[in-house]
C-alpha cells in the first residue's frame, strides 16, 4: 500500500524505470509531484529513512539522515538539501546506487 495517490505513484513509477533519464533531472521531477502532494503525505514521506541502497555510502546516507531529522526545515528544504547531496556524489557512484535501486525498489 503506497501514501501516495495513485495518480502520482503512476508518474514517479515512469520516471524510476527510465534508465536513459538523468539523475538529478529525475530528483526533480519526482520533488514537483512531492511539493504538489499534501503537507500530511509530505510528511510520512520525510518520516521515511534513504534508501537501503545508501548504506553503501555512509557519507552521503549520514549527510541524508542529517536532513531528514533537521525540523527547522520545510520540506521544499529537505528535497533542496537532499538534491545537493545527491549533485556532490561522484558519477559512477550516483550511477552505481541508481543500478541497486533499480534492483531494490519497486514502484
Amino acid at each position: 500500500m503506497s501514501i501516495l495517490p495513485p495518480d502520482a505513484l503512476q508518474q514517479i513509477s515512469v520516471w524510476h524505470n527510465d534508465d536513459q533519464m538523468d539523475p538529478l533531472v529525475r530528483y526533480e521531477k519526482v520533488c514537483q509531484v512531492l511539493l504538489a502532494l499534501s503537507p500530511d503525505v509530505q510528511q510520512k514521506i520525510m518520516a521515511f529513512p534513504p534508501p537501503t541502497v545508501f548504506d553503501g555510502v555512509p557519507e552521503y546516507k549520514a549527510k541524508m539522515d542529517a536532513i531528514r531529522n533537521d525540523s527547522t526545515l520545510s520540506f521544499r528544504e529537505k528535497l533542496a538539501k537532499n538534491k545537493e547531496v545527491i549533485a556532490s556524489m561522484p558519477k559512477d557512484l550516483l550511477m552505481g546506487v541508481r543500478g541497486q535501486m533499480k534492483h531494490t525498489i519497486k514502484i
